[in-house]
């Protein structure tokens, strides 16, 4: 039954189960839906919304701030978390190398986005890590160095560092002089040695002796010079055939390399500046120095001194991308970086100077003069808005619980029309059946006639009262869902003919002329008997009950093109199409039925029965003119005779 009734209501005998049981909570839930839901709109279409209504009067009431004001200080917030970004990058820079220099680990690794260089100088100021300085090759100018000669920062397009697997400096099998000395391109001896012993090697071992080489050669300080190391490197990693996640180890550590020599020898003058000043740095402190084109930052540990090289114009435009991104937060605002000796921005709510770039500031700005009233104006009518929602919440709520009301009381008043009618029913025959027994007791009937006439209205309205209370008993099993149907094959024509000659006395009394065709010899669907005996007991009922004063009453068994279908017509007062599809509802009674006896259930059993059967019940119904209810058993339901046998 619990898919018979409404979420509320079904939510409700949840709860009320443990302490009722299944029967008695689904009870008590049904007799309080109507509550439960009128208490339901009240509280979320009327007291929310008026709740929602009284906030929003209070909140515009407490506002004492203008929108103005609120943008000046979303402004300050916003340039505040800017500011403390670019100083919270610093900052763990700093952290970090102080902790690697601490904890005894090196700290030339590349830690900031934006850093480029990671320098090592001894206690005498020479370069020692990861590059040394040595004498140029007589053959190898400036201008033959990868970052003088090409400034792309992709490292695979630095002309010196080619890729091409066969390419090498010419003449380098020729060397024969000590394996520390350089060629004339700056090559060390070792170096080419151990390329050419690689190339030699065995096939299965030769990706592992290149692999060596490069790592060698990266755990090796390169000469600043010349960088021939990275050639090197370079031309031994082509050579290594092998798992594609280590060549992709070794191909980064290689390009962070090569473009770090890049860099360092793009910034040379700078860093030789700031390592002019190294002396005057404690130990442990990081002094951070802005050049053209560099942030720079320096601290001594022991005998060495560190540089390290933030490329400036990245993170300036990493800074100004991150200006941007922070500013969508408010679509009324933006902010963004301005350069040295720019003019400031119309409309602008906070100027501030950004740490560590020099002349640089920071601005805060809303887009529009217009924009702030437009905010306004967007605000105001949102509340607007706000308030005629709950205002049409307030009435529709209204109007549903009114609407829930007088349903309910409909619903109040058919169960209360069901109980007398059901008690108008039971009397009926409970007192023909005691006057016709009475008089039989008493001698008051003389003739035999009138003997066989009593005995005949005792079986007529004792099989209407047994009609009466079946239907009664089956809606209630119905409810509790403890109705259970057993489909045999069986003839449908003799189902049907059982009913007709039990009816038969009983229409013959009434005058009422049956009119049965079976145009199958045989019929043999699957079907329970008793359930389809009782659903024709109940149309033929309607059909006597509110057919025409011709009295007649058709019935036709046949065989359609997708099933079987048991027909029952009447000549009499019609539905109306508008009730038509109310009339399986439980209690529901037409409007032209209303002054006629009955408990409004038995289309709501035949319905009941017929949809177990897989089947369908259509009524087809014109006004004055008759209707007829079909009943229809699908295709899957007839058994052929031999089967049956």
């Amino acid at each position: 039954m619990t898919d018979k009734i409404s979420f509320s209501a079904r939510i409700l005998a949840q709860l009320l189960r443990p302490r009722l049981g299944h029967v008695r909570a689904v009870q008590r839930a049904l007799r309080l839906e109507g509550v439960v839901r009128f208490a339901f709109l009240t509280l979320s279409l009327v007291v929310f919304p008026s709740l929602v209504l009284a906030y929003l009067g209070l909140s515009s009431a407490q506002q004492s701030r203008s929108q103005e004001a609120e943008l000046e200080a979303m402004s300050r917030s916003l340039s505040r978390s800017f500011i403390d970004a670019i100083g919270s990058e610093f900052t763990d820079f700093a952290t970090t190398i102080r902790y690697q220099l601490e904890s005894g680990r090196s700290p030339m690794a590349m830690i900031h986005p934006d850093q480029r260089i990671a320098l090592r100088f001894d206690q005498n100021q020479d370069l020692v890590a990861p590059f040394v300085e040595e004498g140029k090759p007589s053959n190898n100018p400036w201008s033959f160095h990868p970052a003088v000669l090409n400034s792309s920062l992709d490292s695979s397009k630095l002309r010196i560092f080619k890729t091409n697997p066969h390419w090498l400096p010419q003449g380098w099998k020729k060397a024969t002089v000590q394996l520390n000395q350089r060629d004339l391109y700056g090559a060390r001896q070792k170096h080419l040695k151990m390329l050419e012993q690689a190339q030699r090697s065995k096939e299965s071992e030769r990706s592992q002796a290149f692999k060596s080489i490069v790592e060698r050669l990266l755990d090796e300080s390169w000469t600043l010079q010349s960088g021939m190391e990275g050639a090197i490197a370079n031309r031994a990693l082509s050579q290594i055939q092998g798992d594609p996640v280590m060549l992709a180890g070794l191909r980064a550590r290689l390009d962070e390399r090569i473009l770090s020599l890049y860099w360092t020898a793009m910034w040379e003058q700078e860093w030789r500046d700031i390592i002019l000043d190294s002396r005057q740095t404690r130990a442990g402190d990081l002094v951070w120095l802005v050049r053209e084109k560099a942030i720079w930052a320096m601290t001594r540990w022991g005998e060495s001194t560190y540089v390290f090289g933030i490329d400036k114009l990245s993170f300036i435009e990493r800074m100004g991308y991150l200006a941007e991104e922070k500013s969508q937060f408010d679509s009324r605002l933006g902010m963004k970086l301005i350069a040295p000796g720019s003019l400031s921005l119309e409309n602008t709510l906070v100027q501030r100077n950004a740490p560590f770039l020099d002349g640089w500031s920071i601005v805060v700005y809303h887009w529009d003069p217009l924009a702030l009233k437009e905010a306004i104006a967007n605000d105001r009518r949102k509340q607007v808005g706000v308030v005629g929602l709950s205002i049409f919440c307030i009435s529709f709520g209204l109007f549903l619980s009114f609407r829930v009301a007088a349903q309910e009381v409909e619903v109040a008043n058919i169960k209360s029309n069901f109980a007398a009618s059901v008690s108008h029913e039971l009397r009926s025959p409970i007192t023909q059946i005691r006057l016709k027994g009475e008089s039989l007791m008493f001698g008051l009937a003389e003739t035999e006639d009138e003997h066989q006439e009593h005995y005949e209205a005792i079986v007529r309205e004792s099989e209407r009262l047994t009609w009466l209370v079946d239907n009664v008993l089956d809606y209630a099993s119905i409810e509790r869902e403890a109705t259970h149907y057993l489909l045999r094959p069986n003839d449908l024509n003799e189902t049907v003919g059982r009913v007709v000659d039990s009816l038969m006395m009983t229409l013959s009394m009434k005058d009422v002329v049956l009119e049965l065709k079976c145009l199958e010899p045989e019929l043999f669907v699957q079907h329970d008997a008793d359930a389809i005996s009782q659903c024709v007991i109940n149309l033929l009922s309607n059909a006597v009950k509110y057919g025409g004063e011709d009295k007649w009453v058709g019935m036709i068994v046949r065989r359609v093109f997708d099933g079987v279908e048991i027909a029952i017509s009447d000549n009499g007062m019609g539905i109306a199409p508008e009730e038509i599809k109310k009339i399986f509802e439980p209690f529901y009674r037409t409007q032209s039925s209303r002054n006629r006896k009955g408990t409004g259930i038995g289309l709501s059993i035949v319905k009941h029965i017929i949809d177990s059967h897989g089947g369908r019940v259509i009524v087809q119904s014109q006004l004055d003119k008759g209707t007829t209810v079909i009943l229809h058993f699908p295709e899957d339901l007839i058994v052929q005779r031999e089967k049956n046998v």
